[in-house]
């Protein structure tokens, strides 16, 4: 069997050490599930570092009008979901008040036979 070129892709994978410290990396897939006989690409990377180093790249592309935009939006958003809750709960209401009738009713029919 030869060593595929391709790695497949990333998977995060919890280590407990003795004092059961779990710490995460991410590793090959191909060669976590299938071994080096698959993907001889064993290496591990703290997830951790990877993540820091991810976000740190990110802050760096992105400018500042880029940031407040997005900051921006989010915002909106979540204002508009609070606006939009109240009448969610009026529907989530009605809608338990009806199943409540309907329940009330199925008891009477079951107890008056």
């Amino acid at each position: 069997m030869s060593v595929m070129q391709d790695c497949g892709s990333i998977v995060a994978i919890n280590h407990t050490a003795e004092r059961r410290y779990t710490r995460t990396v991410y590793r090959c897939a191909y060669n976590y599930k299938r071994g080096g006989t698959i993907c001889s690409n064993n290496l591990e990377v703290s997830q951790d570092i990877l993540d820091s180093a991810i976000l740190h790249a990110m802050t760096e592309v992105l400018d500042q009008r880029v940031l407040e935009a997005s900051v921006t939006v989010a915002l909106e958003r979540i204002r508009n979901g609070r606006e939009k809750f109240p009448e969610q709960r009026l529907v989530f209401k009605r809608e338990l008040s009806m199943i409540e009738t309907r329940l009330h009713h199925l008891v009477e029919a079951i107890a008056s036979g």
